[in-house]
């Protein structure tokens, strides 16, 4: 009897061991992955610090999207989009090199960075070997002979939203990510709306 006990005993210590082991390499693993994603937000900032100057993002080559609304929804704030016409036509990201900048109004006519974003255009082939490479722009829902062979991306081990489209049946499908590296949102770093802000100038 005392040995079965003895066995027993044996048993859960192990079993209890092996799950301390297991318990501890996944919290060591999470917090080196968290480290690294704060190191990569960190080269995001000091990449982006100088446009605080909107005057500065415009010299580097971005431009205000559409008649520069700023959006906002029952989600939150998204911000005055500003576009960076050549990274967006380059395929791929670039941590340092985010395609968009948001802003959002100060009050006192100025605006103020809360946001990059990362935009990469999804580009298909025509399995049928009619089109060898298209960005398809009014096809919603894409064909089923259309493959997506370019447009994902993963940045801060985080995963884009798409594949969307910006306007329905008027621009190329793409892959998105919102990062609030400069402003704190409650609904989360990569959420698209912050609720926190708003458009009425007060922020």
């Amino acid at each position: 009897m005392n040995r079965k006990l003895n066995n027993l005993t044996s048993i859960i210590a192990s079993v209890m061991i092996a799950l301390f082991i297991l318990v501890t390499a996944q919290s060591v693993a999470k917090a080196q992955g968290n480290s690294e994603v704060n190191r990569e937000l960190a080269r995001v900032r000091a990449a982006t610090a100088k446009y605080h100057d909107v005057n500065i993002a415009l010299e580097d080559g971005f431009e205000i999207s559409g008649n520069g609304a700023c959006v906002e929804d029952a989600d939150g704030l998204e911000g005055i989009a500003y576009f960076n016409r050549a990274r967006i036509l380059q395929q791929g990201v670039i941590l340092e090199e985010p395609e968009l900048l948001f802003y959002v109004p100060t009050g006192d006519g100025n605006v103020r960075l809360v946001a990059v974003g990362y935009f990469n255009r999804v580009l298909y082939i025509d399995t049928r070997g009619f089109i060898p490479g298209i960005f398809p722009s009014r096809s919603n829902p894409l064909p089923s002979y259309l493959q997506e062979v370019s447009g994902p991306f993963t940045l801060f081990n985080q995963p884009p939203d798409g594949p969307l489209q910006v306007v329905p049946g008027e621009t190329v499908w793409f892959y998105g990510l919102h990062v609030w590296v400069w402003s704190s949102n409650p609904s989360g770093m990569f959420a698209l709306g912050n609720p926190r802000l708003n458009c009425s100038a007060n922020n």
